[in-house]
């Protein structure tokens, strides 16, 4: 028997069949968003984590999922009585990987979300403090396709999360709601524990070129692209220049964990005050299944949205992530009524950073 852990990562293996860490992370990742797992020698069978412990599973894989760790993997699996793997299928272990994703839960939650909205709506309406009755009609959305994409964008000389559509509503909706008018409510579907606002390329402000100069100089100076000057993402965020340009330069060397305070900064700056508001938006209500229950957050308004994020209670910054020793910087923000975690990476197992994703985690 051959256990998830050992495939990915044990040395019996040729390095020829596949990228080991990439795939390592890759795999897990894809586990945590689909809650499946394919067993046999072709991914002929499937497992599917049960809805009372994914939201779990899933919080746990994802402090691994950056950097595994063997022991810690066993324990989880241990822990959840999840399957172990009694064949893997060697040859085309990308084809593998792409077959999870296609049991995306994100999208069965869509699904069974408007097959059944006539039991969804009384909720919704509820949430909404609107008369049971008011909505008839429920539909996915299909023009242009779904979750337009939301780059990073400039609005004077603040730094936004923008995008070709006037509010986030606009970008991120996935079903449509009718009331009896024909009015139309944009409604975005999460599913599990901890999911993301945004995910924005940075590859052009953070680029190789600017890390070798960093090499040369000792002081890191990010690009401007499209008007977004990196720097001043930078300092929105509380990190410091040159410690952003040593942890993508000296990856895997660091030893010590590296978590500076920066509340006071991020609490007093206007420009991520502009940014958070840009990164939630509103003119939509978000719907968030965690295991059986589905929550709702009306941000239809300018004014729902500023009241969800509140004020900024503690904010720190994680040089080389919670484990300090990652390619990766987290920004742990604390407001009023729910937490985010931005961080800066690389999504493809490169070495310098592609995105900034916001993962957030609401106060229900």
């Amino acid at each position: 028997m051959i256990d998830l852990y050992e495939y990915l990562f044990e040395s019996t293996f040729a390095s020829g069949d596949f990228y080991k860490h990439a795939y390592a992370k890759d795999l897990i990742n894809r586990i945590m968003t689909t809650g499946q797992v394919r067993l046999g020698a072709k991914g002929e069978s499937t497992y599917t984590i049960p809805d009372d412990i994914f939201p779990a599973v899933q919080k746990e894989l994802s402090e691994i999922a950056d950097n595994p760790d063997k022991e810690k993997f066993d324990e989880i699996v241990d822990k959840y009585k999840l399957p172990k793997f009694t064949q893997i299928f060697k040859g085309d272990f990308s084809g593998y990987v792409n077959g999870l994703a296609s049991k995306n839960r994100g999208n069965a939650f869509e699904d069974e979300y408007v097959a059944n909205f006539a039991k969804h709506a009384p909720e919704l309406e509820k949430a909404l403090g609107l008369p049971e009755g008011t909505f008839y009609d429920c539909v996915p959305e299909s023009l242009g396709g779904k979750n337009q994409p939301r780059p990073l964008a400039t609005d004077g000389k603040d730094i936004i999360i923008g995008g070709e559509h006037a509010t986030v509503g606009e970008s991120v909706v996935d079903v449509f709601v009718k009331d009896k008018d024909g009015n139309p409510y944009n409604l975005s579907l999460k599913y599990g524990g901890s999911v993301t606002f945004c995910n924005a390329g940075v590859s052009r402000l953070f680029s190789k070129r600017s890390f070798e100069e960093y090499q040369e100089s000792g002081n890191y100076n990010a690009e401007t692209f499209l008007g977004v000057d990196g720097n001043k993402l930078l300092d929105l965020l509380g990190i410091d220049h040159n410690k952003f340009g040593a942890i993508f330069t000296t990856y895997g060397n660091k030893k010590e964990k590296d978590h500076v305070d920066v509340t006071k900064e991020i609490k007093n700056s206007d420009a991520f005050e502009k940014f958070i508001e840009s990164v939630v938006g509103y003119n939509y209500v978000l719907v968030h299944k965690i295991g059986n229950k589905v929550h709702y957050v009306d941000l239809r308004t300018e004014q729902d949205m500023k009241k969800l994020i509140g004020k900024v209670k503690n904010a720190e910054v994680w040089y080389g992530g919670e484990a300090g020793n990652g390619k990766r910087i987290d920004i742990m923000v604390e407001l009023t009524n729910m937490k985010v975690k931005f961080n800066i990476r690389n999504k493809q197992g490169g070495l310098y950073p592609t995105h900034i994703m916001a993962d957030y985690t609401i106060r229900h």
